[in-house]
């Protein structure tokens, strides 16, 4: 089926648990009764002819996905939170030309169950206390990068290259630091120049983004 933003069902904690063992898979409290968020269930498999973003009216509590089946044919997926977190679950693969992660405060969750291609790569960028990415399948992205607190947990292989802190990754792959990996101009004086690395992500990937003489064999 092709994507239809309006094509959920709402669903309560309650059943959200019954069904899907929710609380195993996120971490964010989702079923606090004084937020009153809203889960959306999209159910079966899913493509994207286009971008698939975060719509959130942030004077109200975010919502939060699930998807029961696999998301394919993703332009670039992007959730973005602002003072309260958001769970995205996916039940099955998911495959997308980026993936970019973040928030202001707190951040969003993006868990997928299956595989996770993202041709360009995945960026996860968010304010304490953080955001997370979980793929308990393998993962195919030519850069996984981490700026701040955000953290990605890769239950199975990585291929591709991670860049950020150690402390950032779960799993068994090498890290390559910032200085190492991070094309010239992308960290000035210090700081991060964030604009030009999401606008690079999702233009360009790993080839906008890696130094042209950083060479993964030497992790």
């Amino acid at each position: 089926m092709e994507w239809d933003h309006e094509a959920y069902r709402l669903i309560d904690p309650g059943e959200a648990e019954r069904r899907f063992s929710l609380s195993a898979h996120v971490g964010y409290p989702y079923a606090d009764p004084a937020d009153q968020q809203e889960i959306r269930l999209f159910e079966g498999d899913w493509t994207v002819d286009g971008d698939l973003m975060s719509a959130f009216d942030f004077t109200r509590p975010p919502y939060h996905v699930i998807i029961d089946g696999d998301l394919t044919q993703v332009s670039e997926l992007t959730w973005v939170t602002d003072d309260r977190s958001s769970f995205f679950l996916v039940f099955g693969n998911v495959e997308a030309r980026a993936v970019t992660l973040g928030g202001v405060t707190a951040g969003p969750e993006l868990v997928i169950s299956g595989n996770l291609v993202a041709d360009e790569g995945v960026l996860g960028d968010c304010d304490d206390p953080g955001g997370r990415l979980v793929v308990h399948g393998r993962t195919h992205a030519p850069i996984a990068l981490v700026l701040d607190a955000f953290v990605m947990d890769f239950r199975r292989s990585l291929d591709g290259v991670a860049v950020g802190e150690p402390s950032a990754f779960v799993g068994s792959h090498p890290v390559a630091s910032y200085a190492d990996a991070l094309r010239p101009g992308l960290i000035v004086d210090g700081e991060f120049d964030r604009e030009a690395i999401w606008e690079d992500l999702s233009a360009g990937g790993a080839a906008s983004l890696l130094w042209s003489q950083y060479d993964p064999r030497s992790d």
